[in-house]
């Protein structure tokens, strides 16, 4: 039952971080990039503003309520991914690109970058629809209202967050809104421990982190490493940082701090289906947060969660539209602030739409196959770049990109989860660069 109390709460909470945010709104040329004076703090609340929304929040839940343990999958291959990145860090700023696909089309030319701008785009567009389908959810929570109404409100919602701020301000909004979600967190991590008496009230079978099956969970983990790599969103925030050192802290730093909240997160969605009083397993953190905690904290914890949200899908979607305007229409970022912000609200328009179609989906489902298509789309031109030294001709890029992302796409489609679509696709679109490198070895 909402109250007064929670919502007075959760208006506090979503003006103070949005307010952090929207204060700072960097110029023109900052507004996607930051102009690389991001520090390690402002790196790492770039990435787990982005990161940890509401797949690694309300999503998670959502897992932790079907399936146990085996909800932790979101955020520890967020964790991993991010481990990865601080690996690749210098590979990516010695660059000087601005984008993922500019790297792949200064190697191998520009029907390669927009051939994987658009594939890219593809694997983020299902990012930004799971996003918008939690927040709905969350809204549905503090206002009984139909989903349309729920959707268009959390899109004009994330438009204003965004448009205001851009990268230095999903940076400092994302620091504060991980103060929040970390108290969140502590706080309903440490009910649910009261309650449970130690976790010991659990079914030991619920701990099982493979409760979907050995291969679905590894190719979630597998999608989520190699996807964040892969994620334009996290890239940016590796080129604002000030120096290579502070953009790997910054890296290291989200590592650290994302597992944490996907363990209270499980650990919440797993209470909740114990106690047995919810509908939609959707639902499962919002309920938790209105029925089980004073109204005050449940407040807070609610308009956490809605910023959560709200900043996860936004980053996805500046990210997204920094792709169209650099790789697609060929525009300098610098010069091209405006020309971000229209894109922003034509991709997040969209996605509004594709939300209603597809209602009923698991939140997290939609985001493994995100994270998935994306790796399929960037990882084997970047890696070819990185450390192929071979040259390759473009067209066997283009191949090998569209080859490894319809064989996940197919595999996604058919429910086939017995073999990793993510794995399986990477394998087939090494092939056409094999062939690429046999036929240059050969002339």
């Amino acid at each position: 039952m909402i109250t007064t109390v929670h919502i007075v709460m959760i208006v506090l909470s979503v003006v103070l971080i949005m307010g952090i945010g929207a204060t700072s709104a960097h110029d023109k040329k900052g507004f996607a990039t930051a102009k690389g004076q991001a520090g390690p703090w402002i790196v790492a609340g770039a990435i787990i503003g982005t990161l940890v929304g509401g797949q690694a929040t309300i999503g998670t839940a959502e897992m932790g309520y079907k399936f146990g343990f085996s909800g932790i999958w979101f955020t520890l291959g967020s964790a991993l991914g991010c481990l990865l990145l601080y690996f690749m860090a210098p590979l990516l700023r010695e660059t000087n690109c601005n984008t993922l696909l500019e790297i792949v089309g200064h190697r191998f030319g520009k029907k390669a970058e927009v051939t994987g701008s658009i594939l890219s785009l593809f694997g983020m567009f299902f990012s930004i629809v799971a996003q918008q389908l939690a927040c709905a959810a969350l809204i549905r929570a503090i206002v009984p209202c139909s989903l349309l109404v729920a959707l268009i409100t959390g899109t004009i919602i994330m438009l204003i967050y965004v448009v205001m701020g851009g990268m230095m301000g999903a940076g400092k909004g994302g620091v504060a809104k991980l103060i929040l979600l970390y108290a969140a967190c502590i706080v309903s991590g440490s009910v649910v421990l009261y309650n449970t008496n130690g976790l010991s009230d659990f079914d030991i079978s619920q701990f099982n982190p493979f409760n979907r099956g050995l291969s679905t969970d590894l190719n979630s983990a597998l999608s989520m490493i190699l996807g964040v790599v892969a994620t334009q969103s996290y890239a940016q925030a590796i080129w604002a940082g000030r120096t290579e050192t502070v953009a790997r802290r910054g890296a290291l730093l989200s590592a650290v701090l994302i597992p944490p909240i996907g363990i209270a997160c499980t650990l919440v969605g797993m209470y909740m289906q114990a106690c047995g009083t919810i509908d939609a397993a959707s639902t499962a953190f919002p309920a938790f947060a209105l029925n089980c905690l004073p109204h005050w904290l449940g407040g807070v914890v609610m308009g956490t969660l809605l910023v959560t949200v709200i900043g996860g899908c936004t980053g996805i979607a500046l990210g997204s539209s920094v792709i169209v305007v650099r790789d697609l229409l060929q525009r300098p970022l610098e010069q091209s602030s405006i020309l971000v912000r229209i894109t922003l609200v034509v991709i997040m328009s969209m996605a509004l739409l594709a939300s209603l179609l597809m209602t009923g989906t698991f939140i997290n489902d939609l985001g493994f196959m995100s994270l998935g298509l994306r790796a399929g789309s960037i990882l084997i031109p970047l890696g070819c770049v990185f450390f192929m030294r071979r040259r390759v001709g473009g067209r066997y890029i283009i191949v090998s990109m569209i080859t490894s992302v319809a064989t996940m796409l197919v595999m996604n489609m058919a429910g086939v989860n017995w073999l990793s679509p993510t794995l399986c696709g990477l394998v087939a679109g090494s092939l056409p660069i094999v062939l690429g490198a046999f036929a240059q070895m050969t002339k």
